[in-house]
């Protein structure tokens, strides 16, 4: 999900990891969220966590929005 280049992490990741503690702090699990996130690699594999939103569902789900616009 993070990754750093030349022990930098660049804007995506951080954005990304914006979006893990938000649903944390929503009450989502870790191992929902590594879960989900195996989940939506399978069904979009090119999409990039940046290009997504993550929403909590519930305590055991997480929904998803694929952004539009260029990235």
């Amino acid at each position: 999900m993070l990754d750093p280049r030349d022990g930098r992490y660049r804007f995506r990741d951080l954005a990304a990891a914006r979006q893990v503690a938000e649903l944390l702090a929503a009450g989502v699990t870790l191992s929902v969220i590594t879960k989900s996130l195996h989940a939506i690699e399978q069904w979009l594999p090119d999409a990039g966590l940046s290009r997504l939103k993550l929403y909590p569902a519930a305590g055991d789900a997480v929904l998803v929005e694929q952004l539009k616009g260029p990235h």
